[in-house]
Parts: structure tokens; sequence; C-alpha cells
């Protein structure tokens, strides 16, 4: 037996209190709302701290809006059943090259330098780390897995 099946998806990509004016959803449909919040630090002489931040200290990712945990309130009939938590991004716990034939190498360069001394004077510290933040070798240490090959420059 086959049946027809019809789908219909509206996506609103803008701040919560605009929706009622500006998307109307159809009679009898669920609106469902998923954010997010980003808690901001800044370190400050090898120390993690919220003081003197040029952001909110909970914000969304772009760090315009602020977004305190205790804002997130859950709908009608629900409840949460747990403390906050920082949600890592699992699928950078993979290997690069997990069934994959071509990959793209992340390495990231940071700069940091003490207070009240310019960028090109000797009291920078160059970095380097991994998509997820961890210690890394510079571009000029990182060497291609055997089988692998290089298709093109660092960027």
């Amino acid at each position: 037996m086959r049946s027809a099946r019809h789908l219909t998806l509206n996506l609103w990509f803008g701040k919560f209190e605009h929706v009622e004016e500006t998307f109307k959803p159809p009679r009898g449909s669920d609106v469902i709302v998923y954010a997010e919040t980003y808690e901001n630090q800044m370190s400050v002489l090898g120390s993690w701290t919220t003081k003197l931040l040029p952001r909110p200290i909970f914000s969304d990712s772009t760090g315009k809006y602020t977004l305190p945990l205790e804002c997130f309130k859950p709908p009608e009939g629900w409840q949460f059943t747990d403390d906050w938590f920082i949600s890592i991004d699992r699928s950078l716990t993979f290997d690069n090259e997990s069934g994959l034939r071509e990959f793209t190498e992340e390495v990231y360069e940071g700069h940091t330098r003490l207070p009240g001394s310019s960028w090109d004077g000797g009291f920078v510290t160059t970095w380097w780390a991994d998509n997820k933040g961890d210690k890394s070798p510079s571009l000029d240490e990182i060497e291609c897995s055997e089988g692998w090959a290089w298709v093109g420059e660092w960027r």
C-alpha cells in the first residue's frame, strides 16, 4: 500500500521577539524554538576571566546579544532534568581521516603579548592549536600521515 505524503517546513532564522510579526505558522502546526548561549571569557596574563570583556558574559555566537542562562526557560509542561553543562561537538573527537578520501587539516596560529607592549615588539608569543584548541605543531612541523599526500598549499 502506498500513500502520498506532503511535508511543509517553515524555518525562521531571526530573533524570537520578531517571530509573531513576521512569521505566520500555519494553523495546527507546532513552533519549536532552538537557542544556544555562549559563555565568553578572555585570557589575561594566562588566567581566564570574565572581567573587562568587550561583550556580554553570556551571549549569542556573535557576542552582540545578551543571552544569560537564567533567561532560558523550558516550554510549558517541560522541565530541565539536569544542571547546565558544556556541550562539546562530538564530531571533533573522530580522526580527521575516518572514512574519508580527503580532509582539511585545521591549524590555528595564535599570538599573545604583554599588556602595553606592541605586536611587533619582543614580548609576543606565537602558539599553534587545532580545531579543539589543543596544542598543535606549527605548519612547518606537521607531516602528512602515511598513505596521504598534500593537495594544496597552507592558507
